[in-house]
């Protein structure tokens, strides 16, 4: 067979010049199954890429053996008492083969009977698991009164002649909290269940025994072995749940409020809390909470250094500060509780927080960092109050000689001690009770200048104003204009008929060029190009030599 790389001899009646253009063609055809055997590759490795799952990486190696977190250990279906079979001597063995303790509380060991396939609910429960096991400890099962190692007995009403576990066949089978089957061993006449292990019948006065690391025959992949009579069942593993360590968190104390940061809220607003303590404190356990029955925020498990602040923004916590109507902010610790109130309508920019002492108001919010005063308009302090209504303290400065608190305002005000005082207003003033400001005094009968010509006195000021005629002759609005009826004054006349030209938005459309489905199908087109120009080069260089052939004659 000829070469694919072999060009083509030329006819005797075609130019040299024919020669040539056929050597080009055929030049073209094998850069194209050059490209085509490129393309094909691409694609393969593109198909291979495609079908990986998510681009995970295997191990080129996998372990012969993956053990369940906890495994059936041991089975035995019966035992021998001299010489006689006595079936109430049976048990299951558990073992941990991992680093840590696993809590198997509320899990079951369950028996199947030789004919179930593993679906649907057990023959019978055997016994169920309350507390965790130790790393590398055994858990026993067996019947009540025959094992006293036992750590769980079951089988209370069996008999030596027949006992939960059927020698001939059946399986045992381990489920978590969640009915999740954990690990499963059949033997003797019991189906087969998917992958697990399958043993055997198993001899009265034998049990079979899982291998486990550390066993040579662990390595071949080999899970339990024979029936034995030798083994002995271990016990003691099982252990009750540690208590759990309730969470203290002492010493800790609110310490600055922010509810109207300057510019956008969210996100700027806090609340922060101080460790008052010579120690580091713990957070967790302590709660913020907005009211007496808003929004609460449990604090992180977090070690806050001696004499350090932590601010917590409403995007961490989810709670929001009211500005216009404030409320009480709550910090909820494992000893105490302490309510926080900051003033209404608090400026932009302006925290409130305990300085010396006192809470008071600042320009300078210093989140994660000591408070410090800059002073401002202070608004007047709610009272701070536990949960049951005691004041916890709410001073107020009090006011110069004088004067007295407003109880209306909270503010400042002369104290007057007569209903109109002698001296106290002008003469053309009278004094305001209410205020106990003066005010300038309406003369409604007599004094007053006239008014001039086209002008009224306003019975409510007492002022003289313009009289706007409603017969007066208005003098014509100049061209292009129009008269307002509610003011009697000119405008421009507004033009109906513009036009007004709707408003055009370019939407940009995703290029084609950055469409990787683009590519693919472009790659596909070139392959199939390239594939019948090499399939029909042969043709292709005939039907070329004969037009050039033509053209020369």
């Amino acid at each position: 067979m000829a070469s694919d790389w072999a060009f083509v001899p030329a006819a005797a009646d075609v130019p040299n010049k024919s020669l040539t253009f056929e050597a080009t063609l055929l030049t073209i055809s094998v850069m194209f199954r050059v490209c085509l055997r490129f393309v094909t590759w691409f694609s393969a490795c593109l198909i291979a890429f495609t079908a990986s799952s998510g681009g995970r990486v295997f191990a080129a190696t996998l372990p012969s053996v993956a053990l369940p977190q906890i495994v059936i250990s041991a089975v035995q279906t019966g035992g021998l008492v001299n010489g006689a079979e006595d079936g109430r001597m049976e048990f299951v063995e558990l073992y941990n083969p991992g680093d840590v303790p696993v809590d198997v509380t509320d899990w079951a060991l369950e028996y199947l009977a030789a004919s179930n396939n593993g679906s649907g609910a057990p023959t019978r429960v055997l016994a169920s698991l309350e507390g965790q096991i130790v790393p590398g400890g055994h858990v026993l099962l067996g019947y009540q009164g025959y094992w006293s190692q036992a750590d769980v007995s079951f089988g209370a009403g069996s008999t030596s002649t027949s006992g939960l576990l059927a020698r001939s066949g059946g399986h045992v089978r381990l489920v978590d909290a969640d009915d999740t089957v954990v690990d499963l061993v059949g033997w003797g006449s019991g189906v087969a269940i998917g992958s697990w292990w399958h043993a055997p019948e198993i001899p009265a006065g034998s049990s079979i025994q899982r291998i486990l690391p550390g066993d040579p025959a662990f390595t071949t992949g080999s899970t339990f072995a024979s029936p034995s009579s030798t083994a002995t069942p271990q016990s003691g593993g099982l252990q009750a749940l540690p208590t759990p360590t309730q969470p203290i968190c002492t010493g800790i104390a609110l310490s600055e409020l922010l509810p109207n940061p300057t510019g956008t809220d969210a996100g700027q607003e806090f609340i922060e809390v101080y460790n008052q303590a010579d120690t580091a404190q713990s957070l967790k356990g302590c709660a913020l909470r907005l009211g007496m029955d808003g929004r609460s925020f449990a604090l992180p498990d977090e070690q806050l250094a001696p004499h350090a602040y932590r601010a917590f923004s409403d995007t961490e916590t989810g709670i929001t500060l009211p500005n216009a109507v404030a409320q009480t902010v709550w910090l909820l610790t494992s000893d105490a509780e302490q309510g926080v109130a900051y003033p209404d309508a608090m400026a932009d920019g302006q925290a409130w927080a305990l300085i010396g002492g006192t809470w008071q108001s600042t320009l300078a919010p210093t989140p994660n960092a000591t408070n410090m005063l800059l002073a401002a308009s202070v608004p007047v302090p709610k009272e701070e109050t536990t949960l049951e209504g005691e004041v916890l303290g709410a001073s107020y400065t009090a006011c110069p000689a004088g004067k007295e608190r407003n109880p209306a305002t909270n503010r400042c005000r002369t104290i007057v001690t007569e209903a109109d005082p002698a001296g106290t207003c002008a003469a053309d003033q009278s004094y305001n009770p209410d205020t106990h400001r003066c005010r300038l005094t309406i003369q409604t009968s007599t004094g007053l200048k006239p008014c001039t010509a086209g002008q009224e006195r306003n019975p409510d000021t007492g002022r003289c104003r313009s009289v706007i005629a409603a017969n007066s002759e208005l003098t014509a609005c100049p061209t292009g204009q129009e008269r307002n009826a509610q003011t009697n004054r000119c405008h421009k006349t507004s033009n109906s008929n513009t036009n007004t030209l709707a408003k055009v938005q370019d939407v940009q459309s995703k290029s084609l060029i950055h469409d990787a489905r683009v590519w693919m199908a472009a790659a596909a087109v070139a392959a199939l190009a390239g594939y019948g120009i090499y399939e029909w080069r042969q043709e292709i260089l005939r039907i070329a030599m004969r037009l050039r052939a033509g053209k020369g004659g």
